[in-house]
């Protein structure tokens, strides 16, 4: 599965590619906004769609799962900042 957007020049653009057990979706099980991006099933695709109120009464049972899906949004958040342009034009130095 690839998650996709379209750049204002009417390319599309992959942000990330998915494997078996990778999820999609999170930020609006926590926000309730429209996703910004879109999903596109390169193979046969089986999906688990979950409700907020599933999701919720789900990891009030599982306090560690909260740890876990913050580490991913990280992660995904690290690679769509790497694919910016802004951060494409910084420069670290030093290491930091």
């Amino acid at each position: 599965m690839r998650i996709v957007v379209v750049s204002s020049g009417g390319s599309e653009v992959t942000l990330a590619t998915l494997r078996r057990g990778d999820s999609i979706g999170k930020l609006a099980l926590f926000d309730w906004r429209p996703r910004f991006a879109t999903a596109l099933a390169t193979e046969a695709t089986t999906t688990l769609r979950v409700t907020r109120d599933d999701f919720r009464g789900w990891i009030e049972q599982r306090s560690n799962v909260v740890l876990a899906v913050l580490e991913t949004l990280g992660l995904r958040l690290r690679r769509t900042n790497a694919l910016s342009p802004i951060s494409r034009s910084l420069s670290y130095r030093n290491g930091s």
